[in-house]
């Protein structure tokens, strides 16, 4: 059996790679807010603040920024959403679902994040910092 791995990442190194496995900047002229940039901040109290950049109508820039808590269950990940806005308008209901989506839509569109994400045993969360140890189940 292949022993699991553990991988430390930077928010710096994250938000590259994270933006390399999901090819961004995406400029489809059919998408009325094409995704351009995903930024990742991996915060002290093991959150991280993510900050996804659109671009309304190709031209004027909108943050997505969703703050979460992730945890890793039964080897599940789960994101605990703390808040969502869009620049600094909190969003709720069904506003909040909206912003949410976006972040779904990319994710779940990956298929190196889906890899990683179904080994996933354990991740850990400090300033800066993510470490997270993948394996086979």
């Amino acid at each position: 059996p292949v022993a699991d791995r553990s991988f430390a990442f930077s928010s710096e190194d994250a938000t590259a790679l994270v933006n390399k496995a999901m090819s961004l900047p995406r400029n489809n002229p059919d998408d009325k807010m094409p995704p351009q940039h995903l930024s990742i901040d991996f915060q002290d109290d093991g959150a991280v603040r993510l900050v996804l950049t659109c671009k309304l109508m190709g031209k004027l820039p909108m943050h997505n920024v969703v703050i979460a808590k992730p945890t890793v269950e039964n080897n599940t990940l789960a994101m605990h959403v703390d808040s969502a806005r869009i620049g600094f308008l909190p969003m709720l209901g069904g506003l909040k679902a909206k912003v949410l989506e976006k972040f779904t839509r990319l994710s779940s569109g990956c298929a190196p994040l889906q890899n990683i994400e179904k080994n996933l045993k354990r991740a850990s969360i400090t300033a800066g910092r993510v470490n997270i140890t993948v394996g086979k189940k």
